[in-house]
């Protein structure tokens, strides 16, 4: 049995217009069957159903961070205070709850990424809200690693301000950041 395809072609038509009327079958839309990327300007968008409230899931989410970083900033405050006052305080709900605000900022920053190139087919770092999301992931990074440094208890004294100025430095960076996010909304 021969099988000869070099006479098969498939051709697909795409309709360019309101994002919403997009029904494409295949990534590529050349009639010659040339694979043609899917991305930001580049082609159509391949769909299965609309999922346009998804583009809405990443700030809502990042909404409840926000909250549970204005939680980690109260307690390291209250832990300032107490060293102030030399009284004992317990830094473990800070140090874990720190944890998980730096992961979830990572994953947020990732989910941010793919929300605008994946679901809205946008330039990823074109608008100011990227630029201060970059700065807020770099300055939490920064304060978790000299956190933890503090944890160990090997730091000298420079390490403690440096911490908590990088640590409030990046959530008012990232409040901005979600003024910001909110004049990119779809």
């Amino acid at each position: 049995m021969n099988l000869r395809l070099d006479h098969v072609a498939i051709s697909v038509h795409v309709q360019r217009g309101d994002p919403q009327d997009r029904a494409v079958a295949l990534p590529h839309a050349d009639p010659n069957n040339e694979l043609s990327p899917s991305g930001p300007g580049i082609g159509p968008s391949v769909r299965c159903c609309d999922m346009s409230w998804l583009a809405y899931l990443h700030p809502a989410l990042m909404l409840g961070v926000l909250v549970l970083g204005l939680v980690v900033l109260r307690e390291g405050l209250r832990m300032r205070r107490a060293r102030f006052l030399r009284q004992p305080f317990d830094s473990r709900l800070h140090r874990r709850l720190a944890r998980i605000f730096v992961g979830l900022v990572v994953l947020g920053f990732g989910a941010g990424l793919a929300s605008m190139g994946w679901l809205r087919g946008e330039a990823v770092f074109e608008s100011v809200h990227a630029v201060l999301v970059s700065g807020v992931l770099t300055s939490l990074l920064l304060a978790a690693s000299l956190g933890h440094w503090l944890e160990r208890g090997t730091a000298p004294g420079w390490i403690r301000p440096a911490h908590l100025l990088l640590g409030a430095g990046g959530l008012l960076l990232a409040l901005t950041a979600a003024i910001a996010g909110f004049a990119i909304l779809p």
